[in-house]
């Protein structure tokens, strides 16, 4: 059987196509914090209304003195230690939910936040947005960082989870985080 020459174009473009789906779906996930390959003790903090589980060897503080701040590092005295915050703001009176995130997404004015990605996913069945940073601030880090803004606005609150560790070892504390944030629950 021969092929004429448009009909084998035809065949070699479908071939890529597949080609390029089948990469893409075996590289993507449809929820980033649904890794389960991570064997780590951990601790469970309950209070202010929410609730979630971090590293056991990782220590927690919290702050209200303006508003709530939950702080999880392994050393609170390195600002460039891998940490996870956690900042809970009441929503203005009559705040619209798509004014809250609107407000909430917004690149930072700051110009060394250089905004790498955004993307939505879902942590405790709520819609959350997700905003990636590389921030290079020789003012308050000696090496470039990488941070992750993870929004959720619920019952006239919005919820901000962010974590952070220098840029060349974010990918190393990365299932640390997926934990803390795959836990996150609003009681």
């Amino acid at each position: 059987m021969q092929f004429s020459r448009n009909r084998l174009g035809i065949i070699i473009i479908i071939c890529f196509l597949v080609l390029i789906l089948v990469i893409y779906t075996s590289t993507s996930s449809p929820n980033d914090y649904k890794i389960t390959a991570h064997n780590v003790s951990t601790s469970n903090f309950e209070g202010y209304g929410m609730s979630f589980n971090y590293p056991s060897n990782w220590n927690l503080t919290t702050d209200g003195s303006q508003g709530l701040t939950i702080l999880v590092s392994p050393n609170f005295q390195n600002n460039e230690a891998p940490s996870m915050t956690i900042s809970t703001m009441q929503n203005p009176q009559g705040e619209s939910y798509q004014d809250a995130i609107n407000t909430v997404t917004a690149p930072p004015p700051d110009p060394t936040y250089h905004l790498i990605s955004n993307k939505t996913t879902t942590v405790d069945n709520i819609t959350a947005y997700i905003n990636y940073f590389t921030v290079d601030d020789p003012a308050h880090y000696t090496q470039n960082m990488t941070l992750e803004y993870v929004y959720m606005v619920e019952n006239g609150t919005t919820y901000t989870l962010i974590v952070s560790a220098p840029l060349n070892e974010f990918n190393n504390d990365q299932a640390n985080f997926n934990t803390m944030i795959n836990s996150f629950k609003i009681l």
